[in-house]
């Protein structure tokens, strides 16, 4: 196993943690384009004994609450489809591509690529690995954004 075989797996991971960012992006300018508004939603708090938990909805581009409230699965289902009657909310997570996930290269072990990938998503230093890498910071920095 060589560093070379090490350099090559994070590059791979780089450039498709860059295309996963891309997408995200293409995918929020055509919910836009369509008159679509990005938000966020979901539990806000804990379930009670009334079976029931605090939801909100948020609009991911002004931070904007735009519905809250305490119900049920149904009551939260319910409420959704009277605050946005038009159906004109677009769930920020529907619009998020899988992660980056390279297969693992011959020549390096699966559990390590697996080591790997843990590290560059929780962990990497971009300043670090543009040096090990020989690119700039500017370009790394970008490349994982994702």
């Amino acid at each position: 196993m060589s560093e070379d075989l090490v350099k090559k797996f994070v590059r791979i991971w780089l450039a498709e943690t860059e295309a996963v960012q891309e997408a995200y992006g293409k995918a929020v300018e055509e919910a836009e384009a369509a008159g679509k508004t990005i938000v966020s939603m979901g539990q806000t708090g804990s379930y009670g004994d009334d079976g029931k938990a605090e939801w909100e909805v948020t609009d991911v581009a002004t931070g904007d609450v735009l519905a809250s409230g305490r119900d049920d699965a149904d009551g939260f289902g319910e409420a959704l489809r009277k605050a946005d009657p038009d159906g004109r909310w677009v769930n920020v997570d529907r619009l998020h591509p899988d992660p980056a996930d390279p297969e693992p290269i011959e020549g390096l072990p699966g559990g390590l690529c697996d080591a790997l990938v843990h590290w560059l998503e929780n962990g990497a230093d971009a300043p670090d690995l543009a040096e090990w890498l020989g690119e700039p910071v500017e370009v790394i920095e970008r490349q994982m954004r994702g």
